[in-house]
């Protein structure tokens, strides 16, 4: 059964969800998931697993973007990877955190802004949850 948080984003391929969806094998057969993005601070494996793509970039709680590196902008080329995989695999691709409602929905956000759609639907859209305080100054992301 999924989770609370477990949804797609509407005419896409891209699912969102929590750590319990991503490890629910009948669920992501259901729903034809053949690629997932763990952005959680829990490490998995890369690679294959039950013929699915996995692909793990470690987004702590909070972000700092201080810190040498853009966790976050890497996290979006993984994405991009991945989704890649599950579209030449004609499937979907499932993007989670733990909760399924801050950073997954942040990589899926800027993914739409990217994609071409204007910041404040993209964040609708994905249902970003403003209540972390590395989520309110994010404007770096989206520059460009």
């Amino acid at each position: 059964m999924p989770s609370k948080a477990f949804r797609r984003i509407p005419g896409t391929i891209i699912y969102i969800g929590n750590i319990d969806d991503a490890e629910d094998l009948a669920l992501l057969g259901s729903h034809n998931i053949r690629a997932v993005l763990n952005v959680s601070d829990h490490s998995t494996p890369d690679g294959y697993q039950d013929s699915i793509a996995r692909f793990h970039v470690r987004l702590s709680d909070p972000m700092t973007s201080l810190c040498g590196s853009n966790p976050i902008e890497e996290a979006v080329q993984v994405f991009a990877i991945a989704l890649e995989r599950a579209q030449n695999r004609g499937g979907n691709i499932l993007v989670h955190c733990i909760n399924g409602h801050n950073r997954s929905s942040l990589i899926v956000a800027i993914w739409l802004t990217k994609v071409g759609h204007p910041l404040q639907e993209a964040v609708k859209i994905a249902k970003v949850k403003d209540n972390k305080p590395w989520m309110k100054d994010l404007g770096f992301v989206w520059e460009a």
